[in-house]
């Protein structure tokens, strides 16, 4: 199997095929870099085989089950998002970029920052002012204290966040010893099975509410804000040079 035939089945995995075109062509580029990346750190550790993941394909005939009558149109249009940026992929000084995307920011991207270290200046937090349109802009949970602290091994004493509103770290009381540990963001939202690390916290009696805004981690490419990007006639390189800044569009050329 090639890349090209490989990224045809991945694609309708992490994106409504539904998007405009543009937008799939951007997350198109973006898989195929994830890819070449993975491909690349295999190599510096001197494997001699790249295996790809099963669970991030699907075959034809999985499609057809999946899409019914849709099936013809569906598969072409993913067909036409790969093979028309057939081996682009981006690379920040010489190297791939770390491909990041998810389903839809808070208002605005993250910015690298302190949190992920050096090495991704091409991540900057950029606007995404329509993303509050989608239906996966704004939810809420909320849970008693009591069960919060089983949850959680211990009481949030502290939420730290980043320029872009997201938690970058929260500090835990532990019940059993009472020492403060910190955890990111990330952990706190899986914990609580909330939809992206963009939380603000109430209190009200023995209950607490986490409203929540975004979906995803918050890094790189909205994929809801580069959906209504394309629909306003931008091309996947204006979408991606927005995302990811000083970044060069390369092309791998596959034996």
């Amino acid at each position: 199997m090639t890349m090209e035939e490989y990224l045809c089945g991945y694609l309708p995995l992490v994106i409504p095929v539904q998007y405009e075109q543009e937008c799939l062509r951007a997350q198109a580029v973006l898989l195929r870099t994830q890819v070449i990346g993975a491909f690349a750190r295999q190599v510096a550790e001197g494997k001699q085989e790249f295996i790809l993941e099963a669970d991030t394909y699907l075959s034809h005939e999985q499609l057809e089950e999946m899409w019914g009558e849709n099936n013809t149109e569906y598969q072409e249009k993913i067909r036409q998002a790969v093979s028309s940026t057939r081996g682009i992929y981006l690379t920040f000084e010489g190297l791939p970029i770390e491909a990041c995307f998810f389903r839809v920011s808070a208002g605005r991207t993250r910015s690298a920052g302190t949190f992920l270290g050096q090495g991704y200046d091409y991540l900057a937090a950029v606007d995404c002012p329509k993303d509050y349109l989608s239906q996966d802009y704004l939810t809420q949970e909320k849970y008693s204290r009591t069960k919060l602290e089983k949850l959680l091994g211990g009481t949030i004493a502290q939420l730290s966040y980043d320029d872009s509103g997201y938690v970058e770290w929260v500090t835990i009381v532990s019940s059993d010893s009472g020492e403060s540990r910190e955890y990111t963001g990330e952990w706190l939202g899986k914990k609580l099975k909330l939809s992206s690390a963009h939380i603000i916290m109430e209190e009200q009696q023995d209950k607490v509410f986490f409203q929540v805004k975004g979906a995803g981690h918050g890094f790189g490419m909205s994929q809801f804000a580069a959906n209504e990007m394309a629909a306003q006639g931008a091309d996947y390189q204006t979408i991606l040079s927005y995302f990811f800044q000083n970044i060069t569009f390369d092309k791998y050329l596959q034996p």
